[in-house]
């Protein structure tokens, strides 16, 4: 048995829980029983949607020595006969709380912000674009497995070997703006193009994702009832089907962006948290995506560049045929498989 630390709310989205997901479906292939541990009940239904166990630990997400102060988790992980281990993904964990998982189990942490002075755990995982230029091997324990770079993202089955094509002419943009999409960049996109100017982008088909938790939901429904050629989404299973049905994709800087490279979408990004950054940034610099900057700084302007980035990747087969050919070789089909081949 090996127990999953993730947490999924308005404030963090989904992220977290969705890329434990994918590790959590190939440790079950391997007959590895899973079960998540939530400090609250926000992420049940994503979780058993997909057929996991879940145990909420009535704690509080970003608090999380508050879970070993009162003792639950502690009192779980040394009641639990078969317990392998856990895997912890949150930017909430503290030294002291990784110390003393390890103290009682293997212990694995998913990391993308590198914060910590110290990380005593058994494997530290960052599959980020930019992990490999961190120095976590300062701050790890001397048997630490470190799993660094693009070759250990935890890319789902329905993402691997896929076909890419760049088809001569744009006809569909792909919108995905995170799992509670709190600036509202997606309805404020499709209202700019489709309401604001008179533009040629408005004959296109835009399928937008919309988080569980998305709070804008009735906006972007209202503008799908609108507009025939705006398609909204939620709770999606076949999320690769949809992306090869698009010619460009619009998503802020995360996971998603490793699923886009695998499906050969040109990416046009930006960014709205901190902790996107460093992923951002390496990106850009890699020419995988086209940057339009931060919502923080100016929102306006960072909408009206993704039009504008829009426009000219339609208008220019070479300018999206150069990002497309850049983001090739970023994932590797089993990084997942790579992972819990270490974990196991």
């Amino acid at each position: 048995m090996f127990y999953i630390r993730a947490d999924a709310n308005n404030e963090i989205a989904t992220g977290h829980v969705m890329r434990c997901m994918s590790i959590a479906d190939e440790m079950e292939q391997s007959n590895i029983k899973v079960c998540f541990l939530t400090a609250d009940h926000n992420a049940d239904v994503l979780i058993k949607k997909r057929g996991f166990e879940v145990k909420c630990l009535d704690s509080v997400w970003n608090n999380l020595e508050n879970e070993i102060s009162e003792g639950k988790l502690i009192t779980l992980l040394k009641n639990t006969d078969d317990l392998e281990g856990i895997i912890v993904d949150t930017y909430y964990v503290t030294e002291s709380y990784l110390q003393i998982l390890h103290d009682i189990c293997k212990t694995i942490y998913i990391d993308d912000i590198f914060s910590l002075k110290r990380y005593p755990v058994d494997i530290l995982i960052n599959y980020n674009i930019y992990g490999e230029d961190l120095d976590y091997k300062s701050r790890c324990l001397p048997d630490t497995e470190i799993l660094l770079g693009t070759k250990y993202v935890p890319l789902r089955k329905e993402f691997k070997n896929i076909d890419k094509k760049i088809r001569e002419k744009v006809k569909a943009v792909f919108v995905s703006t995170g799992g509670t999409d709190n600036y509202n960049i997606a309805g404020n996109l499709l209202c700019e193009i489709f309401e604001k100017k008179d533009s040629e982008l408005s004959k296109l088909n835009f399928h937008v994702i919309s988080g569980v938790m998305n709070k804008n939901m009735p906006y972007l429904l209202e503008m799908e009832k609108k507009y025939k050629n705006i398609i909204v989404y939620q709770n999606v299973s076949d999320m690769s089907e949809i992306m090869m049905k698009c010619d460009i994709a619009v998503s802020a800087c995360g996971s998603t962006m490793y699923e886009l490279c695998a499906c050969g979408l040109p990416i046009v990004t930006y960014s709205f948290a901190d902790n996107q950054m460093p992923g951002i940034r390496k990106f850009a610099e890699k020419g995988i995506a086209c940057n339009c900057g931060d919502l923080r700084d100016d929102f306006e302007k960072v909408v009206n560049d993704i039009v504008d980035k829009i426009d000219k990747m339609c208008t220019d087969r070479a300018y999206r045929k150069k990002y497309v050919n850049m983001s090739g070789n970023i994932v590797c089909n089993n990084g997942v498989k790579k992972i819990v081949d270490e974990i196991i």
